[in-house]
Parts: C-alpha cells; structure tokens; sequence
C-alpha cells in the first residue's frame, strides 16, 4: 500500500513510502487499491490527478478530500486489452496548488526489476463510480480477527500456566508446613521448637508471596 504524508517535515510537504509501486493486472480487466493520506498538520484539501499516459484508465473516487488526520482513497484502474502495461505518474497536490509531488505508477505486466517498486495489493472488483472498495476495511478486520484470535489462544494457554505456577508453589509450601507440624506434634520426629520455628517460616513466606502476587495483579 503507498503511503502519503502531508506537512510531516513542514508546510505542504508532500513525501511518498514508495517512489514507485507497481498493480499487477491482466489485460482486459479491472481493479482497485486504495492509497492512505496522513496528515500531520492542519487539516488541508489534498488534489489527486494523473498524468496524461494514465489518465483514461485511472479514476479516483475521492480526487479533492478534505484531510484532517488520515483517510483511506480508493482508486480504479482498468487495462485495456490491447495494452500489456501503462506507465505513468499520479500527481499528489498541496496548499491549493502550491505544491505538487508524484510517485511514478505501472499497470499491468509485473516488472522485471521489482526493487524499486510496491506491489500493490488490488480488489479484482469492477470499478464503477457507485462502489467504494471495501478491501482496506475488510483486510483490516480480517487480520484484526486473527490477531485476537491468536492472542486469546495465547492468552489462554499463558493464562493457565500462568495460575498453575501461582498455586503450585503456596501449595507445596502449604504441604510442607502440614509435614513438618505432623512430625513435630504428632510423631514428635522434630524438636517442637525446631518445628514451630519452621512452621512459621514457612507460613510467613507463603503470606510473602500472597502479597506479592497480589500487588503485581493490580
């Protein structure tokens, strides 16, 4: 996807991710990608046009948005039949004409040397001027959903180890504690002063870890 940035360094500048990309598209057909405006000063018009080469077989659904931080502009672009490739500039214009940078563009045939250029995602949809591609959106929350997806697993799974170390270790120094009571007043293995000494301990370490655990909580 190409990115567009507006008065980033200063006033109506203009800077581009990609000096060129590149749409993959067979001859004949039509599709549609979406370039992102994002500005970072006061809230502007920002005019889009092509050059001349391209100009017929481009449209942009939105060639004079008003941007205030960021916004998605679908673009249509068709390649007639007898055509294997169209090369060209898409015009990127700032502070009412006052400036004026592009980033070259080429439909069609993939390039040979392609590491200079952006392959450009497309919606292999007709464009038409009533549809507004949805592709953005869609991908967005697509991968959104993964993202949750794989992070609730992961969660989940963390979250058990997670409660499973917790408990285990005040569980085995609970049951120690009960061993050595047992020995000490029961059995009368340990010393009873040794015993209740160890005993406290113990206990004292577990209220410890309580505390720590809960205070690592919050």
């Amino acid at each position: 996807m190409q990115q567009i940035h507006i008065n980033r360094n200063r006033v109506d500048t203009i800077e581009f991710d990609f000096p060129e990309i590149a749409v993959p598209l067979k001859t004949g057909d039509d599709c549609s990608f979406e370039v992102v405006i994002s500005n970072y000063g006061s809230p502007t018009h920002v005019h889009l046009s092509a050059s001349d080469s391209i100009r017929k077989h481009i449209k942009f659904l939105q060639d004079n948005p008003y941007v205030v931080n960021q916004e998605y502009i679908p673009i249509v672009v068709n390649l007639p039949e007898d055509i294997e490739m169209l090369e060209g500039d898409i015009k990127v214009t700032t502070g009412y004409g006052a400036h004026t940078e592009a980033f070259k563009i080429t439909i069609g045939a993939k390039p040979a040397d392609s590491r200079s250029k952006r392959i450009i995602d497309v919606d292999e949809r007709l464009g038409t001027p009533l549809y507004i591609p949805k592709a953005m959106d869609a991908t967005t929350s697509q991968r959104s959903g993964e993202i949750d997806t794989y992070s609730e697993n992961g969660e989940t799974m963390g979250g058990y180890a997670h409660q499973f170390e917790t408990f285990i270790v005040p569980l085995l120094l609970v049951l120690i504690a009960m061993v050595i009571l047992l020995a000490t007043f029961t059995f009368s293995i340990i010393d009873k002063l040794t015993g209740a000494v160890a005993s406290s301990i113990i206990f004292m370490v577990i209220l410890v870890y309580a505390a720590l655990h809960l205070y690592a909580k919050k």
